[in-house]
C-alpha cells in the first residue's frame, strides 16, 4: 500500500512559518510501519523565553496582575515583578509554614489555598504582604473567586463551598454542595463548573446560601477545565474537548482535539488555546474549529503546574 506523511503549514502564533510543508510518499506493508517521531521547535526558538526564576519548593499555581507574578508553592508565597522580561525581580515572599495550593489575586488581596485552609493576604504593597485572615479548616486545593464570593473545595473531599470575602479580615463560609471528588474549578457570573472524578458538574450559585446543581456533562478522566465567556474547555490527560455552555442545559460538543501526551494544564486567551502536556506547550487557533491549526515546542521534557498568558507573556510554572 502506499502512504503519504504530511507535515503542513506548521507556524507560531504569530503565523511565522516554522517549518516547510514536506510530503513523502513510500510503498510498505502496514504492519511494518514504524511510529512517526516528531521533533518539535525548541521553545526558545519561537517564544523567546528571556528569562527563567526560581522559588523555594514546588510551584503549584501562579497568578498575573499588572507587572506581577504571584506564585504559589510548597515552601511559601512568593511575588515577582516581570515588569522588565528579561531580568524579572523576586520583591516579596511570605511563609508561615503551609503549603499553598493555588492563588487568585483580586482588587489588592491575594487568596490561597493551603496545607492547613485559606489565607488571606493584602498585597498592596509587594514588597511585605500582610497575612489578614487565616483558616484551620484542613487541606483546600483550589479557589477562584468571582465578586464577594469564593469558591473553594478541600482536597480529598466532596464538598464545594462558598465563601463570604466581603470583610477581607473575616471570611465566612456560608454553604457548602456535595459533588464527585473534585479536580479543578471555574466560573462564570453565578455558574459554577467543577471538573470531578465523573466529569463536568454546573452549579448555580445565584443564592450562595442554597447552591444547586443544574446539569451535567459526563467526562472521565479530567485534569483541568477553562470557560472563555460561552465556551468551556475541558482536557483529559490526551484529548481537549471544547462545548458550547450558551444554555448550561444544553451544553454540546463543539470540537476535539487529541494529541496530547499526558497533558495536565491549559489556558484560553486572544482566541487561542494553550495546553502543556509531558514533553510540549501546544498553543491551538480553533478560529475555524473544524480545522484549527497548531503550533507546538518542547518544555524541557516536564508538564507545567500552571500556564498564565498576559501581555505577550506566556508563564509557565514548572517545578521549582
Amino acid at each position: 500500500s502506499e502512504y503519504v506523511i504530511s507535515i503542513q503549514d506548521i507556524r507560531d502564533t504569530a503565523g511565522n512559518l516554522l517549518q516547510s510543508a514536506i510530503v513523502s510518499n513510500f510503498t510498505t506493508i502496514a504492519g511494518d510501519v514504524a511510529p512517526v517521531v516528531i521533533e518539535y521547535p525548541k521553545f526558545d526558538e519561537i517564544f523567546d523565553p528571556t528569562a527563567h526564576f526560581t522559588t523555594l519548593g514546588t510551584i503549584y499555581d501562579i497568578d498575573v496582575i499588572g507587572n506581577y507574578v504571584y506564585i504559589a508553592t510548597s515552601r511559601g508565597f512568593y511575588i515577582a515583578d516581570i515588569s522588565v522580561a528579561n531580568s524579572p525581580v523576586m520583591v516579596g515572599a511570605y511563609n508561615n509554614g503551609n503549603a499553598l495550593y493555588s492563588v487568585d489575586v483580586i482588587n489588592g488581596y491575594a487568596y490561597l489555598a493551603t496545607g492547613a485552609g485559606l489565607d488571606v493576604y493584602d498585597v498592596s504593597d509587594v514588597v511585605t504582604p500582610q497575612l489578614v485572615a487565616s483558616t484551620n479548616t484542613g487541606r483546600i486545593a483550589d479557589v477562584i473567586v468571582v465578586g464577594n464570593y469564593l469558591y473553594t473545595y478541600a482536597a480529598s473531599i466532596v464538598f464545594v463551598h462558598i465563601i463570604d470575602i466581603s470583610v477581607h479580615g473575616n471570611p465566612v463560609d456560608l454553604a457548602c454542595i456535595t459533588t464527585d471528588a473534585m479536580k479543578r474549578l471555574t466560573a462564570r457570573g453565578n455558574q459554577l463548573f467543577v471538573a470531578d472524578l465523573s466529569g463536568v458538574k454546573v452549579i448555580d450559585v445565584s443564592n450562595p446560601f442554597a447552591p444547586v446543581i443544574v446539569n451535567s456533562y459526563p467526562l472521565a478522566g479530567l485534569k483541568d477545565i477553562f470557560i472563555d465567556n460561552n465556551v468551556l474547555y475541558l482536557l483529559t490527560t490526551n484529548t481537549l474537548h471544547i462545548l458550547d455552555v450558551i444554555d448550561v442545559m444544553n451544553m454540546t460538543e463543539l470540537a476535539t482535539y487529541s494529541t496530547f501526551n499526558l497533558a495536565s494544564k491549559l489556558h484560553v486567551a486572544d482566541s487561542l488555546t494553550y495546553v502543556s502536556d509531558r514533553a510540549k506547550l501546544s498553543v491551538i487557533d480553533f478560529s475555524d474549529r473544524f480545522n484549527p491549526t497548531i503550533s507546538c515546542v518542547s518544555v524541557d521534557g516536564s508538564s507545567s503546574n500552571n500556564i498564565v498568558v498576559t501581555a505577550a507573556k506566556v508563564l509557565l510554572g514548572v517545578g521549582s
